[in-house]
């Protein structure tokens, strides 16, 4: 399955990377109806989703702060 979602994911994360979050969202989703299991989609779907209703600052790079271990 991973090998069937790889370009959804590349052009998800192109897609995130370049704050387009919306059409980000587009991939993960399509990626997820082909592996549902897959954690990094669906961690990436939620994260696309949460900068939609609460935006990363100016000078984000696409990488989250770890909060605990």
């Amino acid at each position: 399955a991973k090998f069937k979602t790889q370009p959804l994911l590349k052009k998800g994360l192109e897609y995130y990377f370049s704050r387009d979050f919306t059409q980000a969202i587009d991939q993960f989703r399509e990626a997820i109806i082909i592996d549902q299991k897959d954690p990094v989609l669906s961690l990436f779907l939620d994260r696309a989703q949460n900068y939609i209703l609460n935006p990363p600052p100016q000078d984000w790079a696409g990488f989250e702060k770890l909060q605990q271990k």
